[in-house]
């Protein structure tokens, strides 16, 4: 089963990759435009790296703060891409974005949550 998580960071980290790539080509947008993704794709694998290998890294209430980003994130997403598709603003290339992010954002969910969660014996 850590195979099956290991490939899903490296997608994860992919994804950041690409979109970093992306904005840097393009040229627009500024620091945090370019390189955030990418960021927070390696903080979040971070977390899943450690829920893994059941090593605790950084403290608890961190990652309760970035499982409640993840979360409220995940479901803008998927208002905001309902808002698209129903408003008919956008093209479905863009809500489809919105949409496999969040989608691809729910086992980080999960897992980050259970990570963080006071049963957790490594954090004891």
């Amino acid at each position: 089963m850590k195979t099956v998580w290991f490939i899903y960071i490296f997608i994860l980290l992919s994804c950041g990759m690409g979109r970093m790539i992306e904005r840097i080509v393009v040229d627009s947008g500024g620091f945090a435009s370019r390189y955030l993704p990418l960021v927070v794709m390696m903080v979040v694998s971070s977390g899943i790296y450690g829920s893994v290998n059941n090593r605790p890294i950084f403290k608890r209430g961190f990652w309760l703060v970035i499982s409640f980003f993840l979360m409220t994130t995940a479901f803008i997403g998927l208002v905001f891409c309902c808002y698209l598709v129903f408003a008919g603003v956008a093209n479905a290339k863009s809500a489809a974005l919105i949409m496999s992010l969040s989608v691809l954002l729910l086992p980080a969910i999960l897992k980050i949550k259970k990570y963080c969660s006071k049963s957790n014996p490594i954090w004891r």
